[in-house]
């Protein structure tokens, strides 16, 4: 393998990091389009 166990956990590293901001990206635009309609319907 030409890749040492530093590289490799790098790219794993960062995988997941981009991974993550997807998700919390979804959420996040989950939770504001709830909390908007929410905020809309209670008035």
């Amino acid at each position: 393998m030409s890749e040492g166990p530093k590289e490799l956990f790098d790219e794993v590293v960062r995988e997941y990091i981009d991974f993550v901001n997807e998700q919390v990206g979804a959420y996040m635009s989950a939770l504001a389009g709830f909390a908007g309609h929410h905020a809309r319907v209670s008035r």
